[in-house]
């Protein structure tokens, strides 16, 4: 997978407000547990010393603890004693105030991690230390914030919301434009990420082929670990907390493998695509659509005349309305082009191409409008004809 921008992740609401948690956590406890997925988009070593840093605790102590390893002798290393239990750790005075961070390898460690914390919550009933005692787990056994048992537990999967990879996207592909005059490799990208920042960096590396070909280009990601997007679970990452959407990588996988449901995630997947084209391919065709209606105002000019009412006859299923033709929609335009009226006027090379690039937009806008997402080719066309014609 992408290696993500730390700073920019850091800077965002979300993970801001883990850090921010576990600032006020070390404030006010002295055990805390940090429960994790397997797979975090960012390292949180230097978040999680800042973090400790605005709580008044300086050089925390980040010990990595292996299946097997006798953690208080780990720990009594790090105060130039021979070992260190629980109950002791509870009870020093440091010279100033101090934090032992566990940091469990795999799920035995995890194990010996959270069996010395509890030890060391148990000690601390008359303990006067000032030592504080983090534990960082990755079993998926905690998924939300809760105080259990004298434990101070801040739950964070690294995830972030809509409003947060829209920003992220925008500021790693801020100069990475297209097709065309559009924006919608970006709003493609951001669909497809979803939630999962490290997602995002490998899609916005991706060349520009490969974004168009979205959801099929997933698949070289997803066979690299088959393993993980196989799964529907928090501790794979593949479930976000806060809005409990299903990672993109584990609908792909759900819909192109067989199964009962393999079409419902494909409608889920396909509509990511959709999605991504509304956003921003509907306001970029209406932002030029008055520019097509200038340019063939001429035409327009006649039918208008000719109908007698100064306005035009626009067809809204079986009613008949008449508007000003500044108000005309891009399927107005085909419709009348294809009108015996309108092709008996000597069209200029302008008002023909002006003509072609409605016939585009509506092709396009039909298949929105239907709640599918355009074909590539469909797309190409589309822009190719309105950047001739509006070239930036």
């Amino acid at each position: 997978m992408g290696v993500i921008t730390s700073s920019l992740y850091w800077s965002l609401p979300g993970p801001k407000e883990f850090a921010q948690k576990v600032t006020d956590a070390c404030k006010n406890a002295r055990v805390v547990m940090l429960s994790f997925p397997q797979y975090l988009p960012a390292p949180i070593v230097i978040p999680l010393e800042n973090a400790l840093k605005d709580a008044n605790i300086y050089d925390p102590a980040m010990l990595n603890i292996e299946s097997g390893m006798d953690i208080s002798s780990q720990i009594a290393t790090h105060f130039g004693e021979e070992h260190m239990p629980a109950q002791s750790l509870s009870n020093h005075v440091h010279k100033a105030q101090h934090a032992i961070v566990l940091i469990a390898q795999g799920s035995r460690a995890q194990e010996q991690c959270e069996k010395y914390m509890h030890e060391f919550t148990n000690g601390m009933e008359h303990a006067t230390g000032n030592v504080s005692l983090i534990v960082s787990i990755r079993s998926g056994e905690h998924q939300k914030d809760e105080f259990k048992d004298g434990i101070r537990i801040i739950s964070f999967d690294g995830s972030l919301r809509p409003a947060e990879m829209e920003a992220y996207v925008s500021q790693r592909m801020v100069s990475y434009a297209g097709p065309g005059t559009t924006n919608l490799y970006r709003h493609l990208v951001t669909e497809y990420a979803a939630f999962d920042a490290t997602l995002a960096e490998r899609l916005a590396e991706m060349d520009s082929s490969k974004i168009l070909g979205l959801p099929h280009t997933l698949s070289e990601i997803l066979g690299e670990n088959l393993l993980r997007w196989s799964q529907q679970t928090w501790v794979a990452g593949t479930i976000c907390s806060s809005s409990k959407d299903v990672h993109p990588l584990h609908e792909w996988h759900r819909a192109t493998y067989s199964g009962v449901d393999a079409n419902h995630f494909a409608r889920l997947v396909e509509k990511r695509y959709w999605r991504a084209c509304l956003k921003a391919l509907m306001p970029w065709m209406e932002e030029r659509r008055q520019g097509i209606l200038d340019m063939v105002d001429r035409p327009l000019k006649v039918l208008e005349q000719s109908s007698g009412h100064g306005t035009i006859a626009k067809r809204i299923g079986s009613r008949t309305i008449y508007v000003p033709r500044h108000e005309l929609e891009y399927n107005d335009l085909v419709f009348y082009a294809t009108q015996p009226e309108f092709q008996s006027i000597n069209l200029t090379i302008p008002e023909l191409k002006a003509i072609e690039a409605c016939s585009a937009a509506k092709t396009v806008r039909d298949e929105l409008s239907h709640i599918r997402p355009p074909r590539v080719e469909d797309i190409s066309n589309l822009v190719s004809r309105m950047d001739y014609l509006f070239p930036g």
